[in-house]
């Protein structure tokens, strides 16, 4: 499996276990706010203890991916004939963060007007047989602190499951867009 060169950043590995929600409907899932984050820590230390840097947190008995840590989730996937679909959970249950960065990366996507963009659900069952018949070409966290941070593996109901980053994928095209922002506001 190639990985992205540490001179940009690291993959990340994640734990995606049902038993830790982060968020329900009818609460304030959708708000930047200390009791969304606070009960996480626990979660995140046993993350910790198995080797990895994140919690991949999921949602009902389906197991729809929500967030990653405090970060928006982003997958591309490949529907074959070229067809490619940029997939993020939707946000209008009230249980995923709407933030300015997730914006942002579905407006670029857009605008480049190279794959499908969609805000659908994801279950983890569509991104292990994603990742096991060579559809998903990589997947990706981003938020106001990480930016874009691309997700190398994810420990799900006892397996280690890799996930492919590509070195010219779509995380290191954003993680360059963002470089650049940041040399033009240095510049000034």
């Amino acid at each position: 499996m190639q990985h992205l060169p540490l001179l940009y950043f690291r993959p990340v590995t994640l734990l995606a276990d049902p038993r830790y929600v982060r968020a329900f409907p009818g609460g304030c899932g959708f708000a930047k706010m200390g009791s969304n984050y606070g009960p996480t820590i626990w979660v995140s230390q046993q993350a910790a203890a198995l080797g990895c840097h994140q919690v991949l947190w999921l949602f009902g008995p389906d197991h729809e991916v929500t967030e990653v840590g405090a970060m928006n989730v982003f997958a591309l996937l490949s529907h074959g004939n070229g067809q490619r679909e940029l997939v993020t959970p939707p946000v209008d249950r009230g249980i995923i963060l709407p933030g300015v960065t997730r914006r942002s990366v579905i407006e670029m996507a857009q605008q480049w007007n190279e794959f499908e963009v969609n805000e659908r659900t994801l279950c983890m069952e569509e991104v292990v047989q994603a990742v096991e018949d060579g559809t998903l070409l990589e997947a990706f966290g981003s938020g106001t602190a990480a930016v874009v941070t691309p997700i190398g593996a994810i420990h799900y109901m006892g397996r280690k499951i890799e996930l492919p980053c590509p070195q010219d994928g779509l995380t290191s095209r954003y993680f360059n867009v963002e470089k650049m922002w940041k040399q033009k506001d240095n510049s000034k």
